[in-house]
């Protein structure tokens, strides 16, 4: 996780124009019971580190608009964008269920071959 082409791997920063952007891990969803847990599980992390489990997993500001927090379960983005963007649950739901299958292929693409692996959601 720490690769980068100067020191500091995750934990730099970068500037364009006006802006500086910190660009270093801030969460890491899935660590419930889903497949980056397992990972993790398989790699001894989880019994040497604390996890801190975060409720808000984004927070969008809009120039000239509102702070809108997305909470860090999936029915709750669907809910807050719904309560921002009425009309478009449906549409939320299809995005975020494709997300889900995108990750747990990633979860599989990365396996041993040779391992035979779990999915679970």
């Amino acid at each position: 996780m720490e690769r980068h082409n100067i020191p500091g791997g995750y934990a730099t920063s970068f500037v364009r124009g006006r802006f500086e952007f910190e660009v270093s891990l801030h969460q890491m969803p899935g660590l419930g019971a889903g497949p980056l847990r397992q990972v993790f599980d398989g790699m001894d992390v989880t019994r040497k580190l604390e996890f801190v489990e975060e409720h808000d997993l984004y927070r969008t500001v809009v120039p000239r608009g509102s702070r809108r927090p997305l909470p860090a379960d999936w029915q709750g983005i669907v809910d807050a964008i719904e309560d921002a963007f009425p009309g478009n649950r449906a549409r939320v739901e299809t995005f975020l269920e494709l997300t889900r299958e995108v990750g747990n292929w990633q979860v599989v693409a990365r396996a041993d071959p040779n391992k035979p692996q779990e999915m679970t959601e």
